[in-house]
């Protein structure tokens, strides 16, 4: 569970700053709603990262043992 926790602040982390330079390549003042965009990439990508990202990389879901795939 400390796991979890540990990869999901860090998710955020990595991602929020992430986040930020996307509103700024875009124009922080012509940006409408830019702290919902924010706050809703950072914990999109965190939870991605964390249940499907990880999952790929462990080899859990399409290991090269698999040839049916």
């Amino acid at each position: 569970m400390k796991e979890k926790i540990a990869h999901f602040i860090g998710g955020i982390v990595i991602f929020f700053p992430l986040a930020v330079i996307l509103v700024l390549i875009d124009g922080w003042n012509d940006f409408e709603n830019k702290w919902r965009f924010m706050a809703s990439f950072t914990l999109f990508m965190t939870f991605f990262e964390m249940f499907v990202l990880s999952k790929i990389r462990e080899g859990k879901w399409f290991s090269k043992k698999n040839k049916n795939i």
